[in-house]
């Protein structure tokens, strides 16, 4: 389980009013996660399907990254200090001090003095804290006067209720194990991007190298697969859709508002691409809440993980090769001034007139610049833009709202013949790969073309393996499993078509009786239509009958060919 440490935002020292709670710490000796709160579920958070039933959870807030012996042991908090001894000769029991709010671990070695009063911890301390005040040494106290269970209730409901605020009551989980840099900071690698099929490490796709384990997993007879590759045992399947096994929640139907709920089933889901198919609702940018944004979205995530990144990217101070002239222009033009938090400026010379802003940009940026200056997509997608007319990109008012140049890693996408170099890079005429214009419309293009560039490690060589889908226009190879489900791995969409799907062992797949395709079971009920006849969208009761007679005739046609 995950240990979350954003309710520490609540421990401060500002003098409030007299509260109700009296917290008692546990591991207040650990080194990493230590001075833990544990919080106990209740029923009540948001169940967004009738029939959903709550969970017992007990989830533990520690604080990370400061060392224990960092805290001062003369705190103005402390009212007394007894020792272990003292405590004993005034028949203090160690129900007393736990209803004293002290550390949990401290009260269990103090029973073990009671129970045998060793003079190797006679001398041990117990430090009684002032009103309000709890900790090993009086170091914590909540600001709020209020019980955990409704800090923990404000704390995810103040990211929807205080949405220009909400860095403020949440922080953002940074996965540090890896040396990977998404950009400056306070951008940072969340855990649900590795392994998620999207490279996010700048120039470096080692969040995607060793994922090949992962892809090329088998799973039991008894067991089934999720989208990502993970097995489960066969009876976890739609067994609780509130509760998934799969770590992308593919296992089960249904969504969670994530954003208000801090159990398990959020905080430890990756809501990955197998759970939110590509191509439907768009490629995943994991917010670290367990609810994704998509890329190209003009939406922030509700903890504004998306916002914070558009933010950072765009930012004056990661674009310092521009004036602040030409960046302005740039960021008023593309109409990404609301995700950057860039307040609109009625002064400005080209507010919400394209025509000044055109002849801004011309006035004042380089012939050839690239902008955003970090990479636009997946961790090595450039956008270049012109301001000038060239031999090979025409120049009119219409050319900004869409990049001249995509510039990418040719080593992760060899089946892209594209031979113009700029600054050392391979790099496409954008007119060559797609014909879309505004900011958000062309990431998303994009995104759909440089997904089909292999990162994790899978490549031609596994393709003589059975078992294995090469793509026709690519040297990328995918598990036949990932065949008809939904997503485009290829870049000419043919797995998704290919009849070598009904060849799959895999009986939990739906034949289509209308075409020879059988369809992955994640594409069921998902609400996009893969059959000609809406078929995967009907219940499974209304086709039973008229399933295994179309198996059957499909079967009879397959021999009869």
């Amino acid at each position: 389980m995950l240990l979350r440490t954003s309710l520490f935002l609540y421990l401060t020292a500002v003098a409030l009013t007299k509260h109700r709670f009296t917290p008692n710490l546990y591991f207040t000796a650990r080194q990493f996660e230590h001075d833990c709160l544990y919080y106990n579920v209740v029923e009540d958070f948001p169940d967004h399907e009738n029939g959903w039933h709550g969970l017992s959870q007990i989830i533990p807030y520690c604080v990370r990254g400061e060392t224990v012996g960092e805290v001062t042991i003369a705190s103005p908090n402390i009212d007394n200090t007894y020792t272990f001894k003292e405590l004993y000769q005034k028949q203090i029991t160690s129900q007393q001090l736990y209803d004293w709010s002290a550390p949990v671990d401290l009260a269990e070695i103090y029973q073990l003095y009671i129970d045998n009063p060793y003079e190797s911890l006679s001398n041990q301390t117990f430090n009684n804290c002032s009103y309000m005040w709890f900790g090993e040494f009086c170091q914590f106290r909540f600001e709020e006067d209020r019980s955990l269970s409704d800090i923990v209730k404000v704390s995810f409901l103040s990211k929807i209720v205080h949405t220009d605020h909400v860095l403020d009551v949440t922080n953002l989980t940074c996965y540090i194990l890896l040396n990977c840099s998404i950009g400056p900071k306070p951008l940072c690698l969340d855990w649900r991007n590795i392994c998620d099929g999207v490279t996010d490490c700048i120039d470096d796709n080692i969040d995607e190298r060793s994922c090949v384990e992962l892809e090329m997993n088998i799973c039991d007879e008894n067991e089934f697969q999720c989208q990502n590759g993970q097995c489960i045992p066969m009876e976890f399947l739609y067994n609780d859709r509130a509760n998934p096994d799969c770590l992308d929640g593919s296992d089960e139907k249904g969504r969670f508002a994530c954003d208000e709920d801090p159990s398990m089933r959020c905080e430890d889901r990756c809501g990955s691409i197998g759970f939110f198919p590509v191509h439907r609702l768009g490629f995943p940018f994991h917010c670290g809440d367990g609810v994704p944004n998509f890329i190209g979205s003009n939406t922030d995530c509700s903890n504004m993980r998306h916002a914070l990144f558009y933010r950072t990217v765009f930012s004056k101070s990661n674009n310092i090769l521009l004036t602040t002239e030409c960046w302005l222009a740039m960021i008023h033009y593309l109409k990404v001034n609301r995700q950057t938090n860039i307040a609109e400026n009625t002064s400005f010379p080209c507010y919400k007139i394209n025509e000044r802003c055109f002849q801004f940009i011309f006035n004042n940026c380089p012939a050839l610049f690239v902008f955003p200056s970090l990479p636009a997509l997946f961790g090595h997608v450039y956008l270049y833009y012109i301001n000038k007319p060239s031999i090979n990109v025409p120049f009119d008012q219409d050319s900004l709202a869409r990049p001249a140049y995509v510039c990418y890693n040719e080593h992760l996408c060899p089946f892209l013949e594209c031979s113009i170099k700029i600054n050392g890079s391979t790099c496409c005429l954008f007119s060559e790969l797609s014909e879309e214009y505004g900011w958000y419309n062309v990431i998303k293009d994009l995104a759909n073309i440089f997904w089909a560039c292999s990162v994790n490690g899978i490549d031609e060589n596994h393709c003589k393996n059975d078992g294995f889908y090469h793509c026709e226009d690519s040297l990328k190879c995918i598990p036949h499993r990932r065949l008809a489900d939904g997503i485009f791995d290829c870049l000419d969409e043919t797995d998704e078509w290919s009849n070598s799907s009904c060849s799959i062992n895999d009986n939990l797949r739906f034949c289509c009786s209308s075409e020879d395709i059988c369809r992955s079971h994640f594409t069921r009920l998902d609400g996009v239509t893969d059959c000609l006849n809406d078929e995967d969208e009907e219940p499974p009761e209304n086709l039973i009958k008229d399933k295994l007679v179309t198996f059957t005739k499909y079967v009879q046609r397959f021999y009869r060919d």
